[in-house]
């Protein structure tokens, strides 16, 4: 499953958190995208396991700009998609 935020700049803006992760490795991630206006997707984070600290994170975003926070269970994920006869080995397939 996966959970998700996006922050739109309604102005020029500097953001400024700090995260920690503590998940299950190669299962769970966390990622952080920049959105530019043409919509196009950039990643600027992705981390599975755990953190040893808390990390800073800074961006500035122009108006209309969008961050993207999210989370993924992979777990629950291969869970879903196997009660639909989707297997691990499938999915790896088409892994690039």
């Amino acid at each position: 499953s996966d959970s998700y935020f996006t922050l739109t700049a309604q102005d020029n803006v500097d953001i400024s958190f700090k995260y920690y992760v503590s998940s299950e490795s190669s299962y769970d991630k966390l990622y952080i995208n920049f959105i530019d206006i043409s919509g196009t997707s950039t990643n600027k984070v992705t981390l599975s396991g755990t953190s040893n600290s808390y990390t800073n994170y800074n961006i500035s975003l122009n108006k209309g700009e969008k961050l993207n926070i999210s989370y993924s269970n992979g777990k629950q994920l291969l869970k879903r998609l196997n009660m639909f006869g989707v297997t691990l080995e499938e999915i790896k397939k088409y892994d690039s």
